[in-house]
């Protein structure tokens, strides 16, 4: 495999990885996959982007919505000063939010890893932005926002949690941002709610990583979803049938849940290759 020309080689471009001479027997972990390119590459790329630009990249590693990571990745972000990593898919869910995931050299990255609805858990549990029909109410919108916390607490072995309010094409709602910060801490609200950033967030957590005892180690992938079965059409009927396990269930767009029937039909309409995922975990 020969060297990507479109690195650039500095003196203390210390990510350098030679592939050369590389083999899956090397003990130090410098095998080249194909994806390190484009994480070395995007990097370099965009920090330096936002220096030029007048700004400090983030050391936030937001890498929340993939669907597997490989083994290199703590190394490759802490070589780049990311003091951290925010994890969900590519991740079976674990029982603490906040740990240490191992690389292939023995690299540590701190990291936390979201809810049952990842980066969307406060947009869907509090906010209600799937719930189209519910119109805000302060009231209510305590209500959640406390339950919301008491959850995350549960979960969090350190002191510092987040609100992360990132659903996917959503802008902030006045409302509820009103709401949060109206809060008073005291005995029925444990809280002090500051608004913050995920490098805001990274550094609390930092402060207590001598109490994180938890690790994951390697390449990481999500043991609820099992690997995507290639469809092919001759035979469609049969083989999904047989191929796929009990209990899978289909939803549309909108969350509803489509019957076997309907969406044989919608693939065979469609004419176009697809890919089915199988497991408990997946909503494909």
């Amino acid at each position: 495999m020969s060297r990507n020309p479109f690195w650039p080689e500095t003196e203390n471009d210390w990510h350098e990885i030679d592939t050369r001479n590389a083999s899956l027997e090397d003990k130090t972990p410098r095998i080249l996959h194909p994806k390190l390119n484009s994480w070395k590459t995007k990097l370099r790329l965009g920090r330096e982007a936002a220096r030029q630009y007048g700004g400090e990249p983030s050391d936030a590693g937001f890498v929340c919505d993939l669907f597997g990571h490989i083994s290199q990745l703590p190394q490759i972000l802490a070589g780049f000063g990311i003091k951290g990593g925010f994890l969900w898919r590519g991740l079976a869910p674990q029982k603490k939010a906040n740990f240490f995931w191992e690389g292939a050299d023995g690299t540590r990255l701190l990291c936390y890893q979201f809810g049952r609805a990842g980066y969307c858990d406060y947009d869907y549990d509090v906010r209600r932005s799937t719930q189209h029909e519910v119109l805000f109410d302060a009231e209510r919108g305590r209500v959640d926002l406390k339950e919301f916390l008491d959850k995350e607490s549960a979960r969090t072995p350190l002191a510092p949690l987040i609100i992360f309010d990132g659903g996917d094409h959503l802008e902030y709602d006045e409302e509820h941002y009103r709401l949060l910060f109206e809060q008073k801490s005291g005995a029925d609200f444990p809280y002090e709610i500051t608004h913050s950033t995920l490098d805001g967030y990274l550094d609390d957590m930092l402060l207590h990583v001598g109490e994180l005892q938890d690790v994951v180690r390697g390449e990481l992938r999500d043991t609820g979803c099992a690997p995507q079965i290639p469809v092919e059409w001759g035979g469609f009927q049969e083989r999904f049938a047989f191929e796929l396990k009990p209990g899978f269930r289909v939803f549309d767009s909108t969350g509803k849940e489509l019957p076997y029937q309907r969406l044989a039909q919608t693939m065979n309409r469609n004419k176009t290759r697809r890919r089915v995922c199988r497991g408990a975990n997946c909503r494909s």
